[in-house]
């Protein structure tokens, strides 16, 4: 018996020992505080560690951002890949990254990354959260838009994310300050709305009009993709006449949308959807039916020159308020309207505009992430100090503003970009790679066009071709402060020569992402471009005296330094390019 008890003994402290040994893996075990990683106060570590091949394969994709600015579908070429990383030192296994975002957001040094917990492996380790979203900040110099916008919006009364600042690191390499924001998904429904059921769209460079209705996507119940909300509010906003603002009552919520609008106006956040169609959700809410927007991207908000387009249109204007979209410009024709605009934005000034509190906010945002800048986050602090002198002098020019109200608006709202058929362009080309620094033609180029637009075939003579670096227009500073040349820039192809029946210059200009190009000998990779004739104005990306390119290119040789030999053919469709911002 003594024996047996003493057996029984040695058995049960084997187990003590194993569950004590075992308390720091059940600790480590614990749920994230969600909660606590989005405290404004708090900087939090993201440490990703990865294959340096899968990484370098994540940072080089890259949208077809000519697709997109041609009225194309915006396409999603980011794939997960499957890596560990620690959150403030809490170490989570399995976890998918990918690359996200346009434009600066897709930078191939410090891309903007999302991480999905459950990509591969069943599991939840952030209590309310299963992904993070971390933004590069590559157009906003301060830091700080995305996190002060989403406060006063929320403060608003607007379901927002909520936003601080992460430090992050990739295989031990410091990528320095990233802003780190609330995902919009069935969790963040969930929270905000308490019913995450509902449909809930999102809308990039697109609106409820519809030829483009098809653009805005659906990002739950994708299965039954159930767009009856937008259907319905698209048909109210194309009917002939006076605006019935009784029946938009009905799917959306004005007093909550006329909030949203007059803060986009007072953030002068160019990139919104009041003025550029872009950069929203729409949450179709299943209690009452109605629509609710909720801001994103807002990396363009407190913008001391109102963005690209505010240049673009030489400062004419008030800064405080936009109705370029359809649903702000239909409601700003409506009696009625444009006092309750007015009021709306006099009254987010008195409650929720609060300087103080958002220099106390700055101050303290400042001590966070200045330690952990990278280098190309150098010109910070200057643009820290203008986030302030924006802040100290925003109420006197919104009211000053305000008191010449109602604004006058174009008569008609921006219709969305959409494309229309007109015609097809095969050929082939061989020429020799070209240096950018090298303006004249290559000495030796041939190419062959087949060109049919509007059903008839047009003859085009005397054709070169040249290959080199593309260069894509700068959003925000040039290279954020980095003198270096970006490696993922583009390839470009372009073929000239003259139309045999009038004599006018003809040119097809092609870009290739630069890991396509290097795809391109083994198979047909995307490519985009424009087709012009005579000469062309305007941005580039299509319109009356331009055609846009989308299809297909394949390479016999594909050289990518001077000299080099570069051959190969392409299968396009030709589009003309309908609404737009360039396109009015």
């Amino acid at each position: 018996m003594k024996s047996g008890a003493h057996a029984l003994m040695a058995r049960q402290f084997r187990l003590l020992l194993v569950f004590i040994c075992l308390l720091p893996t059940v600790a480590i075990a614990q749920k994230i505080d969600s909660d606590g990683i989005f405290a404004p106060d708090k900087l939090i570590e993201v440490e990703i560690r990865m294959k340096e091949a899968d990484w370098d394969s994540l940072r080089f994709q890259s949208r077809n951002i000519g697709t997109m600015m041609s009225g194309g579908m915006v396409d999603d070429p980011f794939t997960y890949f499957q890596t560990d990383l620690a959150i403030d030192g809490i170490e989570i296994e399995s976890v998918g990254v990918r690359k996200k975002g346009l434009f600066g957001s897709a930078d191939s040094e410090r891309p903007s990354l999302k991480i999905s917990f459950d990509e591969f492996k069943k599991q939840d380790p952030v209590d309310g959260l299963n992904r993070l979203t971390l933004n590069n900040n590559k157009q906003d110099s301060s830091q700080l838009s995305q996190f002060l916008s989403y406060q006063l919006f929320r403060k608003a009364g607007i379901h927002a994310p909520r936003s601080n600042f992460a430090r992050v690191t990739v295989n031990g390499q410091d990528l320095g300050i990233y802003s780190h924001v609330e995902s919009i998904d069935k969790p963040f429904l969930k929270k905000s709305f308490g019913d995450n059921s509902g449909n809930l769209y999102e809308g990039t460079l697109t609106d409820f009009h519809p030829k483009t209705i098809d653009k805005i996507e659906i990002k739950t119940n994708n299965k039954e993709n159930d767009r009856s909300e937008l259907k319905r509010l698209t048909e109210i906003l194309a009917a002939d006449g006076t605006l019935d603002v009784s029946t938009l009552k009905e799917v959306i919520d004005l007093d909550y949308f006329l909030r949203y609008w007059a803060m986009e106006g007072i953030l002068r956040f160019w990139d919104g959807y009041a003025s550029n169609q872009n950069n929203f959700f729409l949450y179709a809410h299943p209690e009452n039916q109605r629509g609710y927007f909720i801001p994103w991207g807002a990396d363009g908000s407190f913008s001391k020159d109102g963005g690209p387009f505010g240049m673009m249109n030489g400062g004419r204007g008030p800064t405080s308020f936009y109705a370029h979209s359809i649903l702000c410009n239909r409601l700003y024709h409506t009696d009625g309207i444009p006092e309750l605009y007015k009021a709306t934005s006099i009254k987010l000034l008195d409650d929720v505009w609060i300087e103080g509190e958002l220099l106390e906010e700055i101050d303290r945002a400042e001590k966070l992430v200045t330690p952990y800048l990278h280098r190309s986050q150098r010109a910070t602090p200057k643009a820290i100090e203008d986030l302030r002198e924006f802040i100290r002098g925003r109420r006197d020019v919104v009211l000053k503003e305000l008191e010449g109200s109602p604004f006058q608006v174009d008569p008609e709202p921006r219709k969305p970009m959409y494309q229309v058929s007109v015609g097809q362009v095969s050929g082939t080309f061989a020429t020799a790679w070209q240096d950018r620094t090298n303006n004249g033609r290559p000495e030796a180029s041939n190419a062959e066009l087949n060109l049919q637009i509007g059903g008839a075939n047009v003859a085009v003579k005397d054709l070169t071709a040249t290959v080199t670096e593309f260069r894509m227009p700068q959003f925000g500073s040039p290279n954020n402060g980095r003198n270096t040349p970006d490696t993922s820039s583009p390839v470009s192809l372009t073929i000239t020569g003259k139309n045999v029946e009038d004599g006018e210059v003809f040119s097809v200009m092609l870009s290739i992402a630069s890991d396509s190009w290097e795809r391109a000998v083994t198979q047909r990779v995307p490519v985009f471009g424009i087709m012009t004739e005579g000469r062309q104005s305007g941005f580039g990306f299509g319109g009356p005296q331009g055609k846009s390119l989308n299809g297909e290119l394949w390479l016999s040789s594909a050289g990518n330094t001077a000299g080099e030999q570069v051959a190969g053919q392409f299968d396009l469709k030709i589009v003309e390019v309908h609404g737009g911002f360039f396109n009015r």
